[in-house]
């Protein structure tokens, strides 16, 4: 089972990967930014579980990668800490997707690991 987590922060990425890893055995495929990303999920589409991006990515956003991607129906977990309004583009086709979740930062490990649980 194959996790994509997207942060252009470092530290985060390292972090959640080896949380994920260690306690839901998965390999997890950590990216910086939105085109590594999407290039890796285009090719492995059929291999991956779940999509996990931050919201709030250098120059980008997570709702983007979620419109290249909302066609390979892979479950999508985005991360904020932004609250969102029913006015913010984007936000209502990736809530109509009962499988998507918005977790809101700061993240705590059990309840993201319990989120997983629920869709793998």
């Amino acid at each position: 089972m194959e996790i994509v987590f997207v942060d252009d922060q470092e530290d985060i990425r390292d972090i959640i990967s080896f949380v994920l890893e260690d306690a839901l055995e998965v390999t997890v495929s950590s990216f910086s930014n939105i085109n590594d990303a999407y290039k890796h999920i285009e090719n492995k589409a059929n291999e991956i579980s779940m999509i996990i991006s931050d919201y709030h990515l250098e120059g980008e956003n997570g709702l983007s990668l979620f419109s290249k991607v909302k066609d390979f129906e892979i479950p999508f977990f985005l991360m904020t800490g932004k609250v969102f309004s029913e006015n913010d583009a984007g936000i209502d086709s990736f809530k109509a997707i009962s499988k998507n979740k918005i977790i809101q930062k700061p993240i705590e490990e059990e309840l993201l690991i319990g989120e997983i649980k629920k869709i793998l």
